[in-house]
């Protein structure tokens, strides 16, 4: 049956038997072919029980939509089963078959494929996966902050037994950290970052003293021990560098603490990255007891500046003699030994006696620092020359350990 509605050419086909897959889409590319939409009437048609014949017409068109003839209509409406989908409140996509009556100016004109259609099963369809989607995501972000609000409550929880310990062994002037410096190093980063908040080391009242030099200033020497595991434990956020209101350092509040050794603390302090300023140095070097020594000391911590590397201060510390002796020579003044200005043999005889394991690394700052041939020169007795040649005759086995800190210190002599 052909007629015309609007601009559009329809022909309805009132199917009453079964057709072959092959007739139904010859009369499909025919209609279309001539600019002509083509709706299949089925009269028979049961949607839950559905024939060779509807399956095929189904599958041909994407819109899933099926039309019979409304009889009980008063004017030309047809019945269109159309697929619905739907989610489900556990959001399953599942579909249902509607029906409703429908006049030609409801139905729409696909002008691509030449089909007709009241329901886009399809574009539903893909908003309603869509929707599904959204609202699967939108259940993994609720499980997901759960699971960072039960994290994060957790980790608070770590955080604080954790401080409690710390306060504990600190009140008890505990000799060992070990356990809670275990603890520490176990935390993942979410966990440290709320460790190091609560403890809150770096946000502070800045009328107050800082925390760092506050415990310095009340520290005994049974708190050394608490003050060698705050510095020694890079987990724990703090600046070395923060000073008081009145411009006081860590350094210089160890300086002037009467009631500590002061050397665990200072090499700590160093290791963690304090810089030695000038306003440090003046203050050491107008100290009026133990002038020498801290004049040595000066030079030390000048030297621990000077590593990018501050592990290596405990090799500066410990052998900060030998440091001395290459520091002599390049400064041509005798620092950190008990010589004259003009003993420099029993100087160079010291040096070779005492340290003959890192001679290699001695002579080499010698020569390039001009140092050597003064020897020689004022070597009248040849009793530094002597103990060379003894040296050499014997060659005692040398030590190696001190080589990354000479090419970080002396990258001129390096080789």
């Amino acid at each position: 049956m052909y007629c015309k509605y609007k601009d559009f050419e329809l022909v309805f086909e009132i199917q009453l038997s079964d057709l072959s897959l092959g007739y139904i889409l010859s009369r499909y590319e025919f209609y279309k072919k001539h600019g002509i939409y083509l709706i299949w009437v089925l009269d028979n048609f049961d949607i839950h029980n559905q024939g060779t014949l509807e399956k095929d017409i189904k599958y041909l068109t994407k819109y899933e939509n099926f039309f019979k003839l409304d009889e009980n209509s008063d004017t030309f409406k047809v019945i269109c089963d159309y697929k619905f989908p739907f989610l489900t409140e556990d959001n399953k996509l599942l579909t249902k078959w509607l029906n409703n009556s429908v006049s030609l100016n409801q139905i729409k004109f696909d002008s691509e494929s030449y089909q007709v259609y009241y329901y886009n099963f399809g574009n539903i369809k893909c908003e309603i996966e869509v929707e599904q989607k959204r609202r699967i995501e939108e259940v993994e972000i609720t499980n997901r902050n759960k699971k960072l609000e039960l994290k994060l409550a957790r980790a608070k929880n770590k955080a604080s037994n954790i401080i409690d310990e710390i306060k504990l062994l600190r009140t008890r002037k505990s000799l060992s950290f070990d356990s809670v410096i275990e603890k520490i190093r176990e935390l993942d980063n979410t966990e440290l970052r709320i460790f190091n908040n609560e403890l809150n080391l770096k946000k502070r009242d800045k009328t107050k003293k800082p925390a760092l030099l506050q415990w310095i200033y009340n520290a005994t020497q049974a708190d050394v021990y608490f003050l060698e595991f705050i510095l020694s434990v890079t987990e724990i956020e703090l600046d070395v560098n923060e000073k008081d209101s009145n411009g006081k350092s860590a350094l210089t509040e160890i300086y002037d603490n009467k009631k500590i050794v002061k050397e665990i603390p200072i090499e700590s302090l160093f290791k963690r990255g304090y810089i030695f300023t000038e306003v440090d140095k003046n203050y050491i070097a107008t100290l009026p007891y133990r002038q020498v020594e801290h004049a040595n000391n000066i030079i030390l911590y000048s030297i621990c500046n000077n590593l990018s590397n501050k592990e290596l201060v405990d090799f500066v510390f410990r052998n900060s003699k030998l440091l001395f002796i290459i520091e002599s020579a390049k400064l041509k003044e005798i620092i950190g030994f008990n010589y004259k200005e003009t003993e420099w043999i029993a100087f160079a005889n010291n040096a070779i006696h005492h340290y003959s394991e890192y001679w290699e690394y001695i002579e080499i700052a010698f020569k390039h620092f001009g140092l050597w041939d003064k020897l020689i020169e004022l070597d009248k007795k040849e009793t530094f020359q002597r103990k060379v040649q003894t040296f050499y005759s014997k060659m005692p086995q040398q030590k190696f350990d001190f080589d990354e800190v000479f090419q970080e210190l002396y990258p001129e002599l390096a080789v």
